[in-house]
């Protein structure tokens, strides 16, 4: 069965092979990961794991932070960011890596429409959506 079947098969609660996989982790596990799987060259992490979602999303026009996906950040204390979003991570580092933990959320306590209306949403304009329609004839 291939992925796509998989998936829609998944999606309508009907008999599949196996259950679909999604994978998706920072980019120095990506090439751990590759390391340890012994990739060969132009082998892709999700081709070995058989990974059968694959990410397609605009690029962000300027990225300035270690939330790449969600920049311009703003940095406070104790290695904590919020995003454009206003969602707050916190910066971690182990001897395996880094990686961001969730800490705030500005939506927690919304208790009605109009207080969403008043949230300071990113503008669309933000990001380039140009690569969209590439990237998803890539993944088919």
């Amino acid at each position: 069965m291939i992925s796509k079947e998989r998936v829609r098969k998944a999606i309508e609660h009907a008999q599949t092979d196996r259950v679909p996989i999604d994978f998706s982790a920072r980019q120095e596990v990506y090439e751990k990961l590759g390391g340890i799987l012994g990739l060969k060259p132009g082998e892709s992490v999700e081709q070995r794991l058989e990974v059968d979602l694959r990410g397609v999303g605009p690029a962000i026009k300027r990225s300035a932070s270690p939330l790449c996906y969600a920049d311009p950040t703003i940095k406070v204390e104790n290695n904590v960011y919020f995003d454009i979003w206003g969602v707050g991570f916190r910066q971690n580092r182990t001897e395996s890596g880094e990686y961001m933990d969730l800490c705030f959320n500005p939506l927690k306590k919304i208790s009605g429409v109009k207080e969403l209306d008043d949230h300071p949403w990113p503008a669309a304009d933000m990001w380039d959506y140009s690569s969209l329609f590439d990237q998803a004839n890539a993944n088919r």
